[in-house]
């Protein structure tokens, strides 16, 4: 199996902090940054902040880790963590990928006691994170077919021959749909209340697809990210978002 090698690792002071030289590379697809003034003061968001705010999670961590960004053959970039905390380089390494509205962040607190025991990467989905901000395609057989291609060129980067993957909701799905893909790139595959979605009801589809109002509502949803909402909320998005996990 091909894996980092330690040359590729930085200090110790380097790894426990993200702030390092890797990170002033931040690409310019994933800036975030509200660019009209009037709104700036509304919708506070920026790649300092999301940097910030990722530092802020990673904290937490206890054994050493590194961060950078991967640059897949397309030219996107892959926010990455990578832990190892067991001396070993020759194990299978976990490979986790986050969900919905997920990042890098939401593993905190596995990511310790996972690299305890092997080698552990996890990294931000395209169009997620701090990765890069693409426009998708409007089909949902497209998207995922970019989000699998996307986890395939990451690998490739890294230098992983095989991978326990572990993908959660979201993540979950994109990693059922890489193994399909790949299957010779797993060792195990482990979805955490991976997302599913029934059979296409031939009998009515066309009866909706010639729906008025069918019609026009799927035109309207294709041009909002799902996230939008929290993001046109404003100050009020961290307290509407506390709400939402609280129920």
């Amino acid at each position: 199996m091909a894996t980092v090698s330690y040359e590729r690792t930085p200090t110790t002071e380097t790894m426990q902090n993200p702030a390092n030289e890797s990170d002033k590379n931040t690409p310019e697809e994933s800036n975030t940054e509200v660019r009209h003034s009037w709104l700036k003061c509304w919708v506070r968001t920026s790649n300092e902040m999301l940097n910030k705010s990722e530092q802020q999670i990673l904290r937490l961590l206890k054994n050493k880790y590194k961060t950078w960004f991967v640059t897949t053959k397309n030219g996107d970039k892959i926010r990455t963590i990578y832990m190892n905390n067991t001396g070993r380089e020759d194990l299978t390494p976990i490979v986790l990928v986050h969900g919905m509205a997920g990042a890098i962040g939401l593993w905190v607190q596995n990511l310790d006691a996972l690299s305890n025991v092997r080698p552990v990467y996890a990294f931000d989905l395209l169009g997620f994170g701090r990765s890069t901000r693409r426009k998708f395609p409007a089909y949902a057989e497209d998207v995922e077919r970019e989000f699998v291609e996307s986890i395939e060129q990451w690998r490739e980067e890294v230098g992983l021959d095989k991978m326990i993957l572990i993908g959660h909701s979201l993540g979950g799905f994109i990693t059922y749909a890489y193994a399909i893909r790949y299957p010779e790139r797993i060792k195990h595959l482990v979805p955490v209340d991976p997302w599913g979605f029934p059979e296409r009801d031939e009998e009515n589809e066309d009866t909706r697809q010639n729906s008025l109002l069918f019609r026009l509502v799927g035109t309207l949803a294709l041009t909002f990210n799902p996230l939008s909402g929290l993001r046109a909320a404003g100050p009020f998005g961290k307290s509407l978002e506390f709400k939402a996990v609280q129920n």
